[in-house]
């Protein structure tokens, strides 16, 4: 599999996650380093997913 890199700044822009599972979970712990807004739509979220939304302030 080939990958594309991708290099922009995305401080302050809104990243949609769909999910609330474990990769979704690893994708905004690695996201959050850079200062996006996320945003996450699941109908269920899992209990890490859930500290990182309180941690952030957000819910």
């Amino acid at each position: 599999m080939a990958y594309f890199p991708f290099f922009v700044d995305i401080e302050g822009k809104r990243c949609l996650i769909a999910g609330g599972g474990r990769v979704a979970c690893r994708k905004a712990l690695t996201l959050m380093d850079y200062g996006p807004d996320i945003i996450v739509v699941a109908q269920q979220v899992n209990p890490e997913m859930e500290r990182l939304i309180k941690f952030s302030g957000s819910y």
